[in-house]
């Protein structure tokens, strides 16, 4: 990863239909995932995942360092609202995308002003809603540990010097990386698990 962030920054996107909407198809959904994923290899990124639902899309990816994150945006969604238009054209109505809303961990967000006193205070309250919020099977949020949300907390802590794999982030001898790549399976990474009843397909848009 270090010799990665010399020429990679690492993001996580989310953007949504317009006002909502559920216009992304069911039979269409895995589709979507997969064409955003090639579009961001096609410039040369490195999707980790790509899913979301119908009203809305999560990206985590590494993006080239000179590509202005704007103009990526662009690119995704003008090009996946013509493709998907094109494709139901007469069937839905045309999908729009909002205005995407670029979310990353609290943690990395405040990782250079992490000295302040009171960034210190956030800081501390956010890493101990991280340690609360972690199961044997990774980072848990809407009732199961997820790979997206474990790949989150896991960038958040190294922003700020945390180690992720050290015994403050370890249950059961799993630490947070571990309990990462048990969500790997043979072509990608897993939404859920696969232990107690938490398995899930894997996330699209991932080889």
């Amino acid at each position: 990863m270090a010799s990665s962030s010399i020429s990679f920054l690492l993001y996580h996107i989310i953007f949504s239909v317009k006002q909502r909407q559920y216009w992304i198809m069911e039979d269409y959904e895995s589709r979507v995932h997969s064409y955003i994923a090639g579009m961001i290899k096609n410039i040369g990124g490195k999707p980790i995942i790509v899913g979301g639902q119908r009203d809305h899309i999560h990206i985590l990816s590494l993006l080239p360092r000179h590509l202005a994150l704007s103009e990526v945006m662009k690119l995704i969604k003008g090009k996946t609202a013509f493709w998907y238009n094109h494709e139901l054209a007469g069937v839905r109505p045309k999908m729009i995308w909002q205005e995407a809303d670029y979310a990353a961990m609290a943690l990395g967000a405040i990782s250079s002003i992490q000295n302040e006193v009171l960034v210190q205070s956030f800081q501390s309250d956010m890493i101990t809603y991280i340690k609360n919020a972690q199961a044997e099977a990774g980072i848990t949020s809407w009732g199961n540990a997820n790979a997206s949300s474990t790949a989150q907390a896991i960038i958040g802590l190294l922003a700020v010097g945390e180690n992720p794999r050290g015994e403050n982030y370890t249950i059961n001898e799993v630490d947070l990386v571990e309990a990462l790549m048990t969500f790997m399976g043979e072509n990608g990474f897993r939404k859920q698990g696969r232990d107690g009843g938490r398995g899930g397909a894997p996330d699209p848009g991932l080889d």
